[in-house]
């Protein structure tokens, strides 16, 4: 694990086969629902990607038990939030194709999102499948921080951190995306 105060990388989480297991697993559904978040006060669609859900069962509880093991050493070691790891039981899977993107946002809002702590982002994809799609952490005007494109690489970081993917130019980007959630900030 490497970091900074806002996020943390994690280095091979998942194998190759493992990313690519999965990404076949969503290819066999064939699932292809466009999700578009609309924000309102930019009047601009602020999310557009293909999505589906990968929800815990009898045969993904050990990959669902290894990254929520890494969740929750990176979570003691570095940010020390009270979170219910033990509610972790779906993660989204994310394909991004030429034009799709998601812009600047914080996964910690209002309602049903109110109770989410940290972010986790696991990269399917190999960096030389796709150009664009970078999953970016917003400092400040003049630094921004880019997550890792290695294949099977994650990167946490407190929900509350402004964070956006950048348009893909060519190819497809696959990830996996969970948050956590825990009690209220006090």
């Amino acid at each position: 694990m490497r970091g900074a105060a806002d996020h943390i990388q994690i280095g091979e989480l998942l194998s190759p086969s493992e990313c690519s297991d999965i990404v076949a697993l969503f290819d066999d559904m064939r699932f292809k629902a466009n999700d578009r978040l609309f924000d309102v006060v930019a009047s601009q669609y602020i999310r557009d990607t293909e999505i589906a859900w990968l929800r815990q069962d009898q045969d993904n509880e050990s990959l669902f038990n290894r990254i929520r093991s890494a969740i929750d050493e990176c979570n003691k070691e570095n940010f020390g939030f009270d979170v219910w790891l033990d509610k972790f039981d779906s993660m989204q899977f994310a394909e991004y194709s030429f034009g799709q993107k998601y812009l600047w946002h914080k996964d910690y809002g209002q309602g049903e999102i109110s109770g989410r702590k940290l972010s986790i982002c696991i990269q399917l994809s190999e960096d030389e499948s796709y150009t664009g799609g970078e999953l970016q952490i917003f400092r400040s005007e003049d630094n921004i921080a880019a997550a890792s494109r290695r294949i099977g690489d994650a990167i946490i970081f407190p929900s509350h951190v402004t964070h956006r993917v950048t348009p893909i130019r060519s190819g497809l980007r696959y990830s996996l995306v969970a948050w956590i959630n825990g009690p209220p900030f006090r």
